[in-house]
């Protein structure tokens, strides 16, 4: 099949690239690896009704694999395959999430976001999550996501089968300031850091991120 958005994203260096999608369904795994220097590359659905477009793929959805500059906005993202992630960011990677973002279902041994060999993504906006996942939360290796001042929403009750926040082997999460409404369908962990890791919640306490039993550490993993 045509990788419709992946060769949309393919752009000379260091522009200002905005890729707007057609309501639907696109499945395909991007993967964004060549690099296109100073420049950022917006990504963006619908934007009055975020839900009429979905990105899905039997992988990691948008995957930004070198030092690229990516910014998502009102699309709904999806991944079927276990160990895999709706957004990742590794080896110097920059993610945004913008407005509109909505998390849909995923396998129950996948990731909304993941962060990882140094791979930043921060979220900047308000977002939905509506499905499905292991890990909401996911960094290890020295990634780092960023979720600070939000409004964060829960819809139709998903299940996570893990914990909400996993942060492995010296990576970072910083959730500061944020507010969730809404529940899972099932008993889940809040938070785990381990291997030198920190969750920084700003001082949220132990009943901060959803679930149903407390944050727990490893191995120097911290939890503040």
């Amino acid at each position: 099949a045509t990788q419709l958005i992946h060769n949309a994203l393919w752009v000379p260096r260091g522009l200002y690239a905005i890729v707007k999608l057609a309501d639907g369904t696109y499945t395909e795994a991007v993967e964004i690896q060549a690099c296109h220097g100073p420049g950022m590359i917006k990504l963006v659905g619908n934007v009055s009704t975020p839900a009429n477009v979905t990105v899905t793929s039997a992988g990691i959805t948008l995957a930004v694999l070198t030092p690229v500059k990516l910014r998502i906005e009102s699309v709904t993202l999806r991944t079927t395959l276990a160990s895999r992630a709706c957004v990742a960011s590794r080896s110097g990677g920059y993610v945004e999430i913008g407005p509109g973002v909505i998390f849909g279902a995923t396998s129950n041994a996948s990731w909304h976001l993941a962060a990882y060999s140094k791979g930043l993504i921060v979220c900047l906006n308000d977002y939905t999550i509506s499905g499905q996942c292991e890990h909401h939360y996911y960094t290890e290796w020295g990634g780092t996501i960023q979720a600070d001042n939000l409004a964060i929403t829960l819809t139709g009750t998903p299940t996570i089968s893990g914990t909400f926040t996993q942060a492995r082997v010296a990576s970072v999460i910083v959730c500061r300031n944020t507010t969730f409404t809404g529940a899972f369908s099932s008993a889940s962990a809040r938070a785990d850091s381990e291997s030198n890791s920190c969750i920084d919640t700003g001082g949220g306490g132990l009943t901060y991120f959803p679930g149903n039993s407390n944050p727990t550490t490893a191995n120097g993993g911290v939890y503040v």
